[in-house]
């Protein structure tokens, strides 16, 4: 059985003020995301986010979610 680190409202809490501290810290702030998988996170900003999402057609990203069985 896998150990429990922290409950929902933990990691809701740590999410919440790992935000705060990013608006804190940067004056002119407005697009900011967050992307975790697993034990990782990374702090995108607007750009970032952008140039990652925008090269690929979705129409060979659902294609090969489907032929995995996974669906949009």
């Amino acid at each position: 059985m896998a150990k429990v680190l922290f409950d929902t409202d933990k990691v809701t809490s740590m999410i919440a003020r790992i935000a705060h501290e990013i608006v804190e810290r940067n004056d002119n702030i407005t697009d900011v995301v967050l992307v975790g998988v697993g034990s990782r996170i990374e702090i995108w900003d607007k750009d970032k986010y952008e140039a990652i999402t925008a090269d690929e057609n979705m129409d060979d990203i659902s294609g090969a979610m489907e032929a995995l069985g996974l669906t949009i």
